[in-house]
């Protein structure tokens, strides 16, 4: 999800990073209204803070295992500070 900022622009057709994206698989969401993309940008900088600030990675496999149980947490065990820590 992005707010299609300039690594989404190009004068000559599809932009690197786009053509990137569809590479990869990785399907692409335009944020319609700013609340949304203010909430990817909140997780990006939770996730840099939380997990690649906290140990470096040499190995890929490594952190794409610790990745999956990083977001498992994330998503089902974390305290949620908006809601007072619940």
């Amino acid at each position: 999800m992005s707010d299609r900022g300039s690594a989404f622009w190009s004068w000559r057709g599809i932009a690197r990073f786009t053509a990137l994206l569809t590479e990869m698989g990785i399907d692409h969401i335009d944020a319609k209204h700013k609340e949304w993309n203010g909430k990817v940008e909140v997780f990006n900088g939770n996730l840099h803070k939380e997990f690649f600030d906290v140990q470096r990675y040499y190995d890929v496999a490594e952190m794409k295992r610790r990745l999956a149980a990083h977001l498992e947490w994330y998503n089902h065990a974390r305290t949620h500070h908006s809601l007072g820590g619940l």
